[in-house]
């Protein structure tokens, strides 16, 4: 069954317009799709590991090298994720009318290319997330999409790629769909296309724990 138009919009807008993880933990579910390896992508806002001399990393320093960071800190600052909108007049597009799935396509294809901030390659980052298992083998899993609100890419269209950070782990953790966690690692700019979604960025986890709320 193709999506609703007007549910399918109110997705999106509420996945982008402050709902970003900061709320409790997700009651869990399971899943356990597959995934494709990362790939560099040949766009982004800069190139990957080209730094500016007047780079001032994001976020707050939290000892160890590492920085907390937000999920819109991963977002060009010119970058507008509703500027499709713009101008479309949403309010007479109904479910029927051909210009919804066009302005539905035209929307995911550029949120699967959605830009990254190449100066932030290699940059040891913690950030809070919910958990969009990639694999799984006895309930435990060591890949999974880390998404920035409760929902995302399992009962909501996937947010743009540069919202989606694919997560690697040496050794599996026992985690489930939508729970929600900090990850620390490395964060790498590499595009994956998953059956679960398009991530603009990769990340090498040295640890995972259970989220409970914002550090201080």
């Amino acid at each position: 069954m193709k999506p609703r138009f007007a549910l399918w919009i109110a997705a999106l807008l509420l996945g982008v317009m402050g709902f970003a993880l900061g709320p409790s933990p997700a009651p869990a579910q399971t899943a356990a799709p597959s995934s494709t390896a990362p790939q560099k992508p040949s766009g982004g806002s800069s190139a990957a590991g080209q730094t500016s001399p007047s780079f001032k990393p994001p976020g707050k320093a939290v000892g160890g090298g590492v920085r907390e960071i937000g999920w819109d800190d991963l977002m060009p600052e010119d970058w507008d994720p509703l500027k499709l909108l713009e101008g479309k007049g949403l309010d007479a597009i109904s479910d029927g009318d051909p210009r919804s799935e066009a302005l539905m396509r035209e929307i995911r294809e550029q949120w699967d290319q959605a830009p990254t901030r190449g100066e932030l390659e290699g940059l040891r980052i913690r950030i809070p997330g919910y958990v969009v298992p990639l694999d799984m083998l006895g309930g435990d899993i060591r890949e999974f999409l880390l998404v920035p609100y409760l929902g995302a890419c399992i009962h909501t269209p996937p947010p743009p790629a540069n919202q989606i950070i694919q997560v690697t782990s040496a050794r599996r953790h026992a985690l489930q769909t939508m729970d929600a966690v900090w990850v620390v690692g490395t964060l790498r700019i590499a595009r994956s296309d998953t059956r679960m979604g398009i991530s603009g960025y990769s990340l090498e986890a040295t640890r995972i724990e259970p989220y409970r709320g914002p550090s201080r």
